[in-house]
């Protein structure tokens, strides 16, 4: 509800905005009724029912409507909370509902902040919620802290779980291993790492039975636990840079989160 607009214009400038909106982004047709319905309400009680104590926000964008940005202010009821992240990765949710059950998503899937958004967004079906990953670095301006230089292992011993997905109906991809055509999307490939990984925060030592199962690298063909086993990898050893980051940064015994990278989706466990 715009503050800063008078009852006589309200009507126009809140219909000429749902309209904006429903142009950039689909909007169900119960949501726009719903929206029109509040738009009148607030003509009917003549903006008389805003909050005093709120100081006003000013509008940086107006998307386009110039009656909009000439008044210049919203009112809302604001909660902030301010958060220091260290740098790191980290998920955030914004819920309107089911806290408690996109948090239990999140304990499920912790310190694996990708897996853990893809958790959220499926367990609950629908939920009114927004998940995010965040990566946080460190700013160049401030200083840093003074502690022993960590450098990543010349070389590291790993396992993988790859899975294919077609990025181009019109080339055929096949499994090396099952000698089949692959025919899943990006998403299914994930959501199959994803219960891979739930799978294996409950059972670590699983990882070469599930790179049996699911891994369409060849290295699945091999037996026992060598399944999945990729050997030594080195820096600038050929292996693509988003791989190697991630492989490079693993610590012996960890899994990393679900990686994507040309046209697949891995789960990479370092063993030595």
């Amino acid at each position: 509800i715009f503050a800063g607009v008078e009852a006589a214009n309200l009507a126009k400038v809140g219909n000429e905005l749902i309209d904006r909106l429903k142009v950039l982004t689909p909007m169900d047709p119960d949501m726009v009724i719903l929206a029109r319905a509040k738009i009148e309400g607030a003509i009917a009680l003549g903006c008389s029912d805003f909050p005093t104590n709120l100081e006003p926000v000013p509008v940086t964008r107006g998307l386009g409507l110039r009656d909009l940005k000439a008044h210049g202010v919203v009112r809302g009821s604001p909660s902030t909370d301010l958060v220091a992240l260290q740098p790191g990765d980290h998920t955030l949710l914004i819920a309107a509902e089911q806290q408690e059950e996109l948090m239990s998503c999140v304990q499920e899937l912790r310190g694996f902040p990708r897996a853990a958004c893809l958790r959220a967004a499926t367990k609950l079906g629908n939920p009114t919620c927004v998940a995010a990953f965040i990566g946080v670095q460190r700013a160049e301006k401030e200083p840093r802290p003074k502690k022993a230089r960590v450098e990543k292992p010349a070389r590291v011993k790993i396992r993988q779980i790859m899975v294919r997905y077609v990025t181009d109906p019109s080339k055929k991809i096949v499994d090396p291993v099952r000698r089949k055509p692959v025919e899943r999307t990006k998403h299914e490939a994930e959501l199959m790492l994803m219960d891979a990984l739930l799978h294996l925060k409950k059972v670590p030592g699983d990882f070469p039975i599930l790179a049996k199962k699911l891994s369409e690298c060849e290295s699945a063909l091999k037996g026992g636990a060598s399944c999945g086993d990729l050997g030594w990898v080195t820096r600038n050893s050929g292996m693509l840079p988003a791989l190697e980051s991630v492989v490079l940064g693993l610590e012996v015994g960890c899994i990393s989160d679900i990686v994507f990278v040309d046209g697949a989706v891995f789960l990479i466990e370092r063993v030595a």
